[in-house]
């Protein structure tokens, strides 16, 4: 059995969003798959996430680092 390493309980989710780096990127495309108080889970349609990025939802913004990642599924961390 794995030991849960988590702050805070997390929720499934299928709910669209964008992501975008620093700087003058344009916002791309993302899904994000599992949510809780303290980070994500996304799935990046176009693969490529820095290191750093702000997660643009519909109705808030939040400054976010990446903790992990495995091809286009990013874990990252609230910063803000």
């Amino acid at each position: 059995m794995q030991l849960e390493k988590r702050k805070s309980n997390r929720q499934s989710s299928a709910r669209a969003a964008k992501i975008q780096a620093h700087g003058e990127t344009p916002p791309c495309d993302c899904l994000i798959t599992d949510l809780s108080g303290g980070g994500i889970r996304i799935l990046a349609a176009s693969g490529r996430v820095t290191k750093r990025f702000t997660l643009i939802l519909s109705d808030s913004r939040r400054e976010c680092r990446v903790i992990w990642r495995t091809g286009n599924e990013v874990g990252a961390e609230f910063v803000d």
